[in-house]
């Protein structure tokens, strides 16, 4: 009888061993590829998780629109990242009560949307990619952000029970304190483009970034074509057109991206930009000033619609505090 036991006792722990080392390969094969990436939660809103990597991400895209933010000083950062946090914890509020209230965008919808904004700025494909790309943004992340501007103004509408409306009084009272609303002069630039994407985020290989986008630059000045260059090498918009993307206002352009054209004429072409993501050389093609022709009608319309966003999110902004103290927020920063 104890021979018997002992030998259940063997089988026993043997099948033990086996579900044990079935468990660890398990547990080795569910380990991700870039195993040195350690992330972690940051915040625990009602039950939903922010990850660290998804706050850094954030960051970024903060320092690239904020270039004056000195993120090397610690206590700067830790205050930036803070608020950055305060603003996604607001955001995922936001998604759940709109998951609640059962509103929803269709893509349909966020198309309608960018083709409204490129029809009201007389943009092309290529020139809204392009502004995407210098915001430090992919196409995925602008069409999120669209689609969650469109579920905000539902919320709003839904939250307080009527529709936000902006009075004529109110468009009145904007021109008459911005004249410049009704239209102005402005500088333009037809541009070509010629977009080095960075290969990492090490400092290693970001000087061998700039050394490539240097050697670019230099066969630039020695007179190799332009044209058959951003075919070649770039990695942004039109590339296959020459990058050329038409016409832009100095406005639109990001702050490192304007500041490089200033001043260029016809066919001369800028230094190195280093800006989102990547590494930018600019021809200018062709360079106009003309005025803003606007009629008075479409004036107002902008003016409205920019009176309307401020209204929408000022509401929000309320409401979405008031949300806050009732959640169940964790921050684990």
């Amino acid at each position: 009888m104890g021979f018997v036991n002992e030998r259940m006792q063997e089988h026993f722990m043997c099948r033990c061993m086996r579900i044990m080392f079935l468990f660890l390969c398990m547990m080795l094969l569910a380990v991700p590829a870039s195993a040195n990436t350690i992330d972690r939660i940051v915040a625990v809103v009602n039950g939903d998780l922010i990850l660290l990597s998804e706050l850094q991400s954030r960051v970024e895209l903060v320092a690239h629109e904020s270039p004056d933010l000195d993120l090397s000083d610690p206590s700067s950062r830790r205050q930036v990242k803070r608020a950055v946090l305060d603003q996604m914890i607001q955001e995922q509020l936001a998604e759940q009560e709109a998951r609640r209230l059962n509103i929803a965008v269709s893509e349909s919808e966020v198309n309608e949307a960018i083709a409204s904004i490129k029809r009201e700025n007389g943009f092309t494909d290529d020139q809204l990619e392009y502004l995407i790309q210098q915001q430090g943004l992919t196409m995925d992340q602008f069409r999120q952000d669209i689609r969650r501007q469109l579920e905000r103004s539902r919320l709003v509408d839904r939250v307080f029970k009527s529709k936000t409306v902006i009075t004529q009084e109110q468009v009145d009272a904007y021109l008459k304190s911005n004249p410049g609303a009704a239209g102005s002069s402005q500088e333009t630039y037809r541009l070509a483009v010629i977009f080095l994407p960075f290969t990492s985020g090490s400092p290693e290989t970001l000087a061998e970034d700039r050394v490539a986008a240097e050697r670019i630059h230099e066969r630039l000045k020695r007179g190799e074509d332009f044209a058959s260059m951003a075919a070649q090498y770039s990695k942004g918009p039109a590339a296959d057109e020459g990058g050329d993307i038409g016409y832009m206002a100095s406005h639109e352009l990001a702050s490192d991206i304007s500041a490089a054209v200033q001043g260029l004429g016809a066919n001369d072409v800028s230094p190195v930009v280093e800006g989102a993501g990547g590494h930018y050389i600019l021809k200018v093609l062709d360079v106009r000033r003309e005025e803003m022709s606007s009629s008075q009608m479409e004036a107002r319309e902008k003016v409205k619609r920019e009176l309307f966003q401020q209204e929408v999110t000022r509401k929000f902004e309320n409401w979405v505090r008031d949300l806050e103290s009732r959640a169940f927020v964790d921050v684990r920063l």
